[in-house]
């Protein structure tokens, strides 16, 4: 079953979209948040990005880097 949400730690993040990505083959994923403030956004992209660098790493068939967060909308 895929979660509606997920939130945490980089680290919680890592560990509740990994298997995601593994078992269904996630070859994208699509972040919203409701922070108005453009340095704590930028800051929790930061933080998701790096929770997301390991499994792009890691996932098979990966040809793109992930996307550096100050490059995001």
């Amino acid at each position: 079953m895929i979660p509606p949400q997920v939130s945490g730690t980089p680290e919680s993040l890592r560990s509740q979209l990994e298997p995601l990505v593994r078992d269904i083959g996630a070859t994208e994923i699509m972040v919203q948040d409701m922070l108005t403030d453009p340095g704590l956004r930028s800051r929790s992209r930061e933080l998701v990005a790096a929770a997301l660098a390991p499994i792009v790493a890691g996932a098979a068939g990966a040809h793109q880097p992930p996307i550096h967060p100050s490059k995001m909308p």
